[in-house]
């Protein structure tokens, strides 16, 4: 017996158990996996293997029935068996699951560094620890991503008259900034850098307002206080 045959029908004596085995998109979970992946552009594989990681690193048992014997547990087997269970073609899991897929890249799914120790499935689809306590969570502001990751950014303080002195280096980036909003770009990435305290945070915003654009500043303490690993922090 496969795992993956073996895991189907754990699930199916589990579905037997409900009173209703379809799955709902009216609770809590469904509403914040659905929006978090309409927020970063995941496709219907990725988003449903973001929500099998989910219930994985948040429903022990799941976790344990998907526990291989041994430690030869690739990232083929893994895609083999993600393929059977969510019934998606084992193609798209794959791609869906590459290092430069959306899901790895962004840091919401990722693997083991450890691979030839890997003994349980959730080693290969480990997700933030923020994510974990948040997505069963109603969100305050409706919006998974702000809430567990992100804060919008107040107005900036400085004006032009502040930053006179640095006028052709600001407008160059703003011209940037406005043909890759034109463009639709995916990304686009500027570095400050400088000694703390000289305003580059100060800076971002004030960009951000001249462009008519809502600034968001990557949480670094969670919800109680407690500083954010990197690892809990959502890779733009």
């Amino acid at each position: 017996q496969t795992d993956a045959e073996f895991m189907t029908q754990w699930l199916a004596t589990q579905l037997k158990q409900c009173a209703k085995s379809d799955f709902d998109e009216t609770d809590v979970f469904s509403i914040n996996t659905a929006q978090l992946g309409r927020s970063i552009g995941l496709n219907e594989t990725e988003l449903a293997i973001l929500r099998f990681a989910c219930l994985a690193n948040c429903y022990r048992p799941l976790d344990q029935c998907a526990e291989i014997c041994g430690n030869m547990f690739s990232e083929v087997d893994l895609c083999d068996l993600l393929s059977e269970l969510l019934c998606k073609s084992f193609d798209s899991v794959f791609d869906a699951l590459h290092p430069s897929g959306l899901l790895r890249r962004s840091g919401l799914v990722m693997a083991s560094r450890n691979s030839s120790s890997v003994q349980r499935i959730t080693d290969w689809l480990t997700i933030p620890g923020v994510l974990v306590r948040q997505i069963f969570r109603g969100q305050e502001k409706g919006d998974i991503l702000l809430d567990a990751f992100y804060h919008r950014g107040p107005r900036s303080t400085l004006t032009m008259r502040d930053l006179g002195y640095m006028r052709s280096e600001l407008l160059l980036v703003k011209k940037y900034l406005e043909a890759s909003f034109a463009e639709g770009a995916v990304g686009a990435n500027v570095l400050f850098w400088g000694s703390p305290g000289t305003g580059k945070t100060e800076m971002a915003r004030y960009l951000a307002q001249t462009l008519r654009k809502k600034p968001l500043e990557i949480n670094t303490v969670d919800s109680d206080g407690h500083a954010l690993k990197s690892a809990d922090r959502f890779d733009c």
